[in-house]
C-alpha cells in the first residue's frame, strides 16, 4: 500500500504517528514508515518518477545528527520501494540521499528519523522479492539489482543510529 491510499488503517496510523511526535516519543520509520512519518506530519509522498528503487543502493550522508554515531559518509543498504518522500514536513531535514531517491534519510526533530531503505532485509530476502516482482519492476532492472546483492551492506551502522534515536542517545 501507499501512505496516500484512502484506507482507514493508514489514516489511523498517521494519527498515531502525529500523537507520538507531539509527545516527543522516539520514532524510527523504515521505508513505508519514513513515508508515513513525512506524510502524517505534513510532507508529501509520491510514486518515484524514476521508477522502483530495488536492490542495494548507496545513501550519501549529507548532514549529521547527534545520534549518527559512528559517523558515516555513505551507507549501502537494501531498497525496495516505488513511493518516496518528495516534500519534507515542517521541521524535517534531509540527512542523506541516494541516486534514485532525494530523501533517503531524514529527521524530524531530535526524536524522529526515517530511512527509505530496508536495513532489516537480507540478500536472500531481497532476492526473493525481486524474483516475485519482475513484472512490476522490469526484467532488466531486476537482473541488475540481483547482480549486486553480494556486495557488503551497512545495516550495523544504521542499526546503531536507530538504537540511539530510540534510546534518546
Amino acid at each position: 500500500h501507499s501512505v496516500f491510499d484512502p484506507y482507514e488503517w493508514i489514516a489511523d496510523l498517521a494519527a498515531f504517528v502525529r500523537e507520538v511526535h507531539a509527545a516527543a516519543v522516539p520514532f524510527v520509520g523504515l521505508c513505508f514508515g519514513q513515508q508515513l512519518l513525512a506524510h502524517a506530519l505534513g510532507g508529501r509522498v509520491e510514486r518515484a518518477a524514476t521508477g522502483w528503487g530495488a536492490g542495494i543502493g548507496t545513501i550519501a550522508v549529507d548532514a549529521g545528527a547527534p545520534w549518527m554515531d559512528p559517523p558515516a559518509e555513505k551507507l549501502a543498504l537494501h531498497f525496495m520501494h516505488q513511493d518516496q518522500v518528495v516534500e519534507l514536513p515542517p521541521g524535517g531535514e534531509v540527512l542523506g540521499h541516494a541516486d534514485h531517491c532525494p530523501v533517503a534519510l531524514l529527521s524530524v526533530g531530535p526524536a524522529a528519523m526515517g530511512v527509505q531503505a530496508h536495513p532489516e532485509f537480507t540478500p536472500a530476502y531481497t532476492d526473493a522479492l525481486l524474483a516475485d516482482r519482475v513484472a512490476r519492476i522490469g526484467a532488466d532492472e531486476v537482473a541488475a539489482a540481483r547482480a549486486g546483492l553480494a556486495q557488503p551492506t551497512d545495516e550495523a551502522t544504521i542499526a546503531r543510529w536507530m538504537a540511539r534515536v530510540l534510546t534518546g542517545g
